[in-house]
């Protein structure tokens, strides 16, 4: 993972960085 990191073009970079922060928001209001 780490190494396919450095072949990611950056619009790959910035739609991977959008996904997590959606998937960290969305675990933020999750319910336990």
């Amino acid at each position: 993972m780490v190494e396919d990191i450095k072949t990611l073009t950056p619009g790959q970079i910035d739609s991977l960085n959008k996904t997590i922060s959606e998937f960290k928001i969305a675990n933020k209001f999750k319910k336990p």
